[in-house]
């Protein structure tokens, strides 16, 4: 008797699940014993999962507190061409940048992520205006993110305002205190973070940012803003995250006041911090998959809620990021790159800010 196609489609189901739940089971007890064994097991397996659970990144959002989204993947639009702060006085764009975001839009990416000591927001501008002109898309469109600097945290509805004319914006996305380091530009017992924070509340309430957060802070820097009752809690913070920096307990508290987390250098495993524990696991994962070492790093942050920050000034780089969304991890995967990550520790940024860091 022939089997109908609903029969058939049910049975194909049945074996993928079947031959996933298999899957997780060896290459959680394989990648323990060898890296080599599990790509064994695992290739076979990594397109069928690819079919049954992949997603296009590029639709991929995180939910903040307000209920309004974010994209889960953002493009660094400054951070790979740094200027400086001399980079935001009155000056002809960067042409190969304003080429570069704009091919990041084209692509796909509807996140860019500035800073107003990337020196780079009058380049951001200028894409910005170019495309929606080109691509007859709106405003609303783009996410856009920009931050203030440490050493104009004592006006922040000013500096938003020179941000914005630099942007050609009427208003931010996203608006975040770059650090919490007021110390280290002469503002130490002027500024604090709840009275920085004040002000960020304001330009919210004008409408000059849709949300409004912070990036590099602390526990202690949120709980001195918590103390001082403020009127909105920081939407996000947006930290170096990967897994030679995991950071549980701030993750945690993030996750306790509902505080989005947004990783910056979530590649620093493959580009500044080579032939560590986590390499040999990533390696096996990536060729179980099918995929490459950076998406699977990438996969792995994105597994754990975060949003994440990447740059690539190459088209092919970037086409390669935005095929994160067909690299799923299991959840031994992920714990298997949490465990070799925690052998050591590793910080790239803002060192002389924070204690050295240890394996967990």
């Amino acid at each position: 008797m022939p089997i109908r196609a609903p029969a058939l489609v049910v049975c194909a189901a049945v074996a993928v699940l079947l031959a996933w739940l298999v899957h997780r089971n060896q290459t959680s007890r394989l990648l323990a014993q060898s890296p080599e064994l599990a790509i064994a097991v695992a290739v076979d397996h990594s397109h069928a999962q690819a079919h049954m659970a992949s997603a296009d990144i590029r639709s991929a959002v995180r939910t903040f507190a307000s209920g309004a989204t974010i994209p889960a993947l953002g493009f660094g639009a400054g951070t790979a061409w740094f200027a400086g702060p001399k980079g935001n006085a009155e000056r002809p764009e960067n042409r190969k940048l304003v080429d570069a975001i704009k091919t990041a839009l084209r692509l796909g990416f509807t996140h860019l992520d500035n800073a107003l000591v990337y020196g780079t927001e009058i380049d951001n501008g200028v894409a910005i205006k170019e495309y929606l002109a080109e691509s007859g898309k709106k405003r609303e469109d783009i996410f856009v993110t920009t931050k203030v600097w440490a050493q104009e945290v004592a006006d922040i509805p000013a500096a938003l305002n020179r941000s914005l004319a630099r942007l050609g914006l009427d208003y931010v996305d996203l608006y975040l205190i770059h650090a919490p380091f007021f110390d280290t530009v002469g503002l130490a017992g002027n500024v604090t973070a709840a009275s920085a924070w004040k002000q960020m509340e304001q330009v919210k309430d004008a409408g000059l940012a849709k949300e409004i957060g912070v990036s590099n802070f602390r526990i202690e820097d949120f709980k001195e803003i918590f103390a001082a009752k403020p009127k909105y809690t920081p939407a996000l913070n947006q930290i170096e995250y990967h897994p030679y920096l995991q950071q549980p307990a701030l993750h945690a508290y993030h996750k306790q006041h509902n505080i989005l987390t947004a990783s910056y250098g979530p590649l620093i495993p493959l580009v500044k911090h080579q032939n560590g524990p986590v390499d040999p696991i990533v390696s096996a994962i990536a060729t179980a998959h099918s995929a490459t070492p950076a998406q699977v790093l990438q996969a792995w942050n994105l597994a754990k809620g975060n949003v994440v920050i990447t740059t690539s000034s190459k088209e092919d780089r970037l086409k390669e990021y935005l095929g994160v969304g067909a690299v799923v991890l299991s959840e031994e995967e992920v714990k298997s790159i949490d465990e070799a990550g925690q052998k050591e520790g590793y910080r790239q940024f803002w060192q002389g800010n924070f204690p050295p860091e240890k394996k967990l």
